[in-house]
C-alpha cells in the first residue's frame, strides 16, 4: 500500500522507502538510539525512527529540487539512492563501533517473534490512521 502511494505521488515506478531514503534514515535513527540511548522506550524508538525517516525524505527532496529543471522522478530516485547509500553507511559504522549490529539487523528487519500486546496496541491506531488516510487519497493519486 505504502509503496502504491509512493510510486503513484511521484510518479515514479521505482519509487520506494529503499530507494528515496526513508528506509536508511530510520535505520539510522535507530542505531543512534540503540548506540546512545540505550534505555529508550518502544514509543521513543519508534519516535526516532520516524524522525530520522522524515529528515533523510526532506534531504532526498531537497537534493533532487535542485538545479534548473526542479525535480524529476529520475533525479528523485538517484538523490533518493545516494541519501540511502551514505546514511546506510552510517548505520553501519554505528552498529560495529557500537557493536549493535545484530539488534539492529533485527530491528530493520522487522522482527515480531519479541513483539509485546501493548507494542500492537500502540501501532494499530496509528496502522488504521494511515490506511484511512491511503483510502481517502487514493482517487487523487496518479
Amino acid at each position: 500500500m505504502c509503496g502504491a502511494i509512493m510510486q503513484g505521488i511521484t510518479c515514479n515506478p521505482l519509487a520506494d522507502s529503499g530507494l528515496i531514503g526513508i528506509s536508511s534514515g530510520s535505520t539510522f535513527a535507530i542505531a543512534l538510539c540503540m548506540a546512545f540511548l540505550p534505555g529508550c522506550t518502544y514509543g521513543e524508538s519508534m519516535l526516532y525512527s520516524c524522525l530520522g525517516a522524515a529528515i533523510t525524505t526532506g534531504i532526498t527532496y531537497y537534493i533532487a529540487s535542485r538545479g534548473k529543471r526542479g525535480m524529476t522522478p529520475q533525479r528523485l530516485v538517484l538523490a533518493g539512492m545516494s541519501i540511502s547509500m551514505l546514511f546506510g553507511a552510517f548505520s553501519t559504522f554505528i552498529a560495529i563501533k557500537y557493536e549493535i549490529g545484530q539488534a539492529l539487523d533485527y530491528w530493520s528487519a522487522g522482527g515480531t517473534a519479541s513483539a509485546k500486546w501493548g507494542e500492537l496496541a500502540f501501532i494499530a491506531p496509528l496502522f488504521v490512521v494511515g490506511l484511512i488516510c491511503a483510502i481517502v487519497l487514493s482517487p487523487s493519486i496518479g
